[in-house]
C-alpha cells in the first residue's frame, strides 16, 4: 500500500512540474507578444523555441552508442590474406613506437579463402597451428629501425634514388647489412607495411646518401636467402609430402623457379672453387627443397 501511494505521489509530482513548465512557457509566450518592436518580439520568440525540448511530448531520448572501430590489420606476408589483427598501439611516430597483435581465426580464414581457396576448418586449423609471430613490432622512428612479426631487425633509410632500382625504398638488414631488392622475396613490400604502420609519413624522406655498408656482401650470400625466402614459406603452407619421392620437391623447386635457377646459375659459376658440377648443383637445391618440407613436419 505504501508502495502505491509513492507512485502515485511521484506521478502527480511530474504532472505539477509539467504543468507548471508548460505555464512558464506560456507566460514567456504572453510577454514577448507583448513588446511592440517587430525584430525585438521575434528575437524573444525565437528564444523560447530554441529553449524548448527537441523531443516529443512523453518520449524518452534515444541513447547513442558509438560504433566499436572496424579491425585493423598489417601484412607480415607477400600473399593474399597473410595478415595479422591490431590489438593495441603505443607511441606511434617516437622512438618508441609499438604494436602489438594476435593472428585471429579471422586472419586464417582470409588468407585460407584468398591464397589457399580453401574454406574449410582444417586449413584454418593447420595455418593458426604453423604460422610463428611476434605478438608486437616496435620501432624507433627517428632512427629508422625497426623489428617485424619474423623478430628481424631493419633500418629504413629513406626512398631509393636509384631510377632503374626494383626497390623504391632502401630497408638494410641490420644482421648482414645488406639491402632489400624490392623482390617478393626479399619482404621488403610488407616490412615496409609495418614500418608505416609504426612511423606513419616517415616514408616520404629520401635518402640523401647510400652508407657504404649497405650494399651486399656478395651476390651467392643473396641469391641463398632469396631462395630461402621462396621456400620456407611456400614449404609451410603448400600441400607438400616428403614421402613422395622428391615430386613434391620438385613441385616447391617449380614455385620458386626463379630463385632456383638463379642459385643454379651461382653455383655452377663457383665450380672452380667449390668443385661442384652443374648435376650436384641440382642435386644440392632439391636436398634443399626436401629439407624444408621435413622442416614443417610433412
Amino acid at each position: 500500500m505504501h508502495s502505491i501511494r509513492l507512485a502515485v505521489a511521484s506521478a502527480a509530482l511530474l504532472s505539477l512540474l509539467s504543468l507548471s513548465a508548460r505555464s512558464q512557457s506560456h507566460d514567456d509566450v504572453v510577454r514577448c507578444q507583448s513588446i511592440e518592436d517587430v525584430q525585438r518580439r521575434a528575437s524573444c520568440l525565437s528564444m523560447i523555441n530554441q529553449a524548448r525540448p527537441k523531443n516529443p511530448s512523453g518520449s524518452h531520448p534515444q541513447r547513442s552508442y558509438p560504433k566499436p572501430p572496424a579491425a585493423e590489420f598489417i601484412a607480415f606476408g607477400s600473399r593474399a590474406g597473410m595478415e595479422i589483427t591490431v590489438v593495441s598501439k603505443q607511441g606511434i611516430g617516437t622512438v618508441q613506437a609499438v604494436i602489438r597483435a594476435r593472428l585471429t581465426a579471422e586472419n586464417a580464414k582470409r588468407y585460407c579463402d584468398n591464397y589457399v581457396r580453401d574454406s574449410s576448418q582444417r586449413c584454418i586449423e593447420e595455418f593458426l597451428s604453423n604460422t610463428r609471430l611476434a605478438d608486437s613490432i616496435t620501432a624507433n622512428c627517428e632512427s629508422g629501425t625497426f623489428t617485424t612479426f619474423y623478430g628481424e631487425k631493419f633500418q629504413f633509410l629513406g626512398k631509393s634514388l636509384t631510377p632503374d632500382s626494383m626497390a623504391a625504398y632502401v630497408v638494410r638488414n641490420l644482421k648482414d647489412n645488406s639491402t632489400l631488392d624490392g623482390s617478393s622475396a626479399s619482404g621488403l613490400s610488407y616490412n615496409m607495411d609495418q614500418f608505416n604502420a609504426l612511423c606513419p609519413g616517415r616514408s616520404t624522406i629520401a635518402m640523401k646518401q647510400m652508407p657504404p655498408t649497405v650494399q651486399p656482401k656478395s651476390d651467392t650470400q643473396k641469391i641463398n636467402r632469396e631462395l630461402q625466402q621462396c621456400l620456407l614459406p611456400e614449404a609451410q603452407y603448400g600441400k607438400y609430402s616428403s614421402f613422395d619421392g622428391g615430386k613434391s620437391a620438385n613441385s616447391l623447386l617449380d614455385k620458386c623457379k626463379r630463385e632456383y635457377l638463379a642459385w643454379v646459375d651461382e653455383c655452377e659459376r663457383n665450380t672452380s672453387a667449390t668443385g661442384d658440377t652443374t648435376e650436384s648443383c641440382i642435386m644440392k637445391v632439391m636436398i634443399a627443397a626436401q629439407a624444408a618440407i621435413k622442416l614443417f613436419g610433412k
